[in-house]
């Protein structure tokens, strides 16, 4: 290895998450939108619908797997938000070791989640304590109605985790744990957020509802009235299809 690159490596050994930010984002949707779904998506996402939530309705979500080299690099997911109206909120999941974890993004801020089964946390808040707030967060949140935000969500293999709007650090924190996530809901069950009426489950055609080693996905939450969608939704490092085999 000549010198430079021995500097290369040790600069990225010094930085975690610099692999990361070599790393070209893959193109997962031009567009999910709450009640219209997805448009332009991957041929590698698997689209599904999710649960009514409080009156609510038009969940859509959109589940992929993560390529081989997440577990070295970590995850990052990047997109244009815009909510307004009474739209809930936004999950955005990232595959830890063996689980999953979800940020919950509501337009008043941001929480962690990294219960075994989706109703533990439904369409509730998350955890906000888990995530200390940065100086430029009182200058993004509450979120605007029917503005774009630009966001990033960013995942470490040690656990570090951030997010920005605009590029400003938004809040950041550290996942100690995670477990393979559930979304089956058993007839009848309640979760944070759910519908007094209507059909309460996950839906999608190849939809997989124990998720798997490397699962991560994006859930735009129910509305009634108003906007909820991300647009120009990428991630990094890779994606590869998910398949019921994977472990």
């Amino acid at each position: 290895m000549n010198a430079i690159a021995a500097a290369v490596a040790l600069w990225g050994a010094l930085l975690p998450g610099a692999a990361l930010d070599d790393a070209e984002p893959v193109r997962v949707a031009a567009r999910l939108e709450a009640k219209r779904g997805a448009t332009g998506a991957s041929p590698l996402a698997i689209a599904f619908d999710g649960p009514r939530g409080d009156g609510r309705g038009g969940a859509k979500g959109l589940l992929v797997c993560a390529g081989p080299e997440w577990a070295k690099l970590g995850t990052r997911w990047a997109f244009s938000y815009a909510r307004g109206g009474s739209a809930f909120g936004l999950q955005i999941i990232h595959p830890f070791k063996n689980g999953q974890v979800i940020v919950h993004v509501k337009k008043e801020g941001v929480g962690l989640s990294t219960s075994r089964a989706w109703a533990e946390a439904g369409y509730g808040g998350g955890d906000r304590s888990a995530l200390r707030p940065a100086e430029a967060f009182k200058k993004h949140f509450p979120l605007e109605d029917d503005k774009a935000h630009r966001i990033t969500s960013t995942l470490l293999p040690d656990g570090a985790y951030e997010m920005k709007v605009e590029d400003e650090l938004v809040v950041s924190g550290r996942v100690r744990g995670a477990t393979p996530l559930s979304f089956e809901l058993k007839e009848g069950q309640r979760f944070p957020g759910a519908s007094g009426w209507g059909k309460l489950a996950f839906e999608g055609e190849g939809f997989l509802p124990r998720w798997r080693h490397g699962f991560c996905g994006i859930l735009v939450e129910p509305l009634d009235s108003g906007q909820n969608a991300v647009s120009a939704l990428r991630f990094a490092p890779s994606l590869r299809k998910p398949e019921p085999t994977d472990f």
